[in-house]
């Protein structure tokens, strides 16, 4: 019979790996409250098997039968792809990003994270767009949202002008802008924080995603070029 190791706590070695799975997954940090609407679960479902039909009925149109296999083949798996990431997708975006940094506390609201890294830098990431936002030197007030007043649970950035130390990569893009962000509170999901001031915008591509946590170095490196934040 083949032996079974036993881990120092006595339990079964051949379950250490499924636990290190879960483990991946999980926060270091527990959010200060998570709040996900069901509507926006099914937004990148419907997306998702829009542009899918709308590629079969161009093929079909077009009377291209094989064509039109493939447009229904990317349909479905655009369709099983996003089923699988509103079932939690978005938020282990958000999990990665908060265990590659050094955070203190963070919050999860419909897609968005709102973290608190060290010396009260906030960053902001928007896992539907793809973003990340680094608010570094300005003032932040928050205000609770009037009854019958539509609560803000999405990001909204005015960006009033450009400041140079831009870059442009195969991983990421950088802008450092001057301006306003209403964003959710980190400290009450029924809140809203209004930040004004120095914004370094990070558009995170394709690469960028595939390793989240070494790409967050290389951006904290651009990060030591400028005088604008500490390096985190």
């Amino acid at each position: 019979m083949g032996k079974t190791d036993i881990n120092n706590d006595g339990s079964k070695g051949g379950k250490s790996k499924n636990k290190q799975g879960i483990q991946r997954y999980a926060p270091k940090i527990e959010p200060k409250y998570k709040k996900e609407s069901p509507s926006s679960k099914y937004v990148p479902i419907l997306l998702a098997t829009l542009s899918g039909f709308m590629l079969v009925l161009q093929s079909i149109s077009n009377k291209n039968t094989i064509l039109a296999i493939l447009a229904t083949i990317i349909a479905l798996t655009l369709f099983l792809a996003n089923i699988k990431l509103s079932s939690g997708g978005i938020y282990i975006k958000a999990v990665e990003l908060v265990n590659s940094l050094d955070v203190v506390s963070w919050a999860y609201n419909n897609g968005l994270a709102i973290l608190m890294l060290p010396e009260e830098h906030l960053v902001l990431y928007d896992t539907m767009r793809n973003e990340l936002y680094f608010l570094v030197k300005g003032s932040v007030q928050e205000f609770m949202t009037a009854k019958g007043q539509k609560k803000i649970f999405k990001l909204s950035v005015i960006a009033r002008s450009s400041l140079p130390h831009n870059i442009n990569s195969k991983e990421f893009k950088i802008e450092i802008i001057e301006g306003v962000v209403e964003a959710p509170s980190i400290n009450n999901e029924k809140a809203v924080m209004r930040y004004t001031g120095t914004i370094i915008k990070a558009e995170l591509k394709t690469r960028c995603l595939i390793k989240l946590s070494d790409c967050v170095k290389k951006i904290n490196n651009f990060l030591r070029n400028t005088h604008y934040v500490k390096p985190y």
